[in-house]
């Protein structure tokens, strides 16, 4: 008896195309009149700042994503003892 290897793609519909659309909208309106925001007193140009927030989700929903997969994988094949 063979064992078959499946593999899928979880679907994220939480996660609705107008919640992304939105802050992008917002922030490419606000760069055209000032590409740069001041926190605290220093500088930054807003696509920085944009891009640490995605890398920052990402990472985050890569590690529940790891975990929820590691965990389901754990209950499907339980180490044998």
């Amino acid at each position: 008896m063979t064992q078959q290897i499946r593999t899928h793609v979880r679907d994220h519909a939480s996660l609705l195309p107008a919640a992304e659309r939105l802050p992008r909208s917002i922030g490419t309106v606000y760069l055209l009149e000032k590409p740069c925001v001041v926190i605290g007193e220093t500088p930054y140009r807003l696509f920085d700042i944009g891009g640490v927030v995605a890398i920052a989700g990402m990472s985050l929903a890569l590690t529940f994503s790891v975990a929820r997969n590691a965990s389901d994988l754990y209950r499907a094949e339980p180490l044998a003892r």
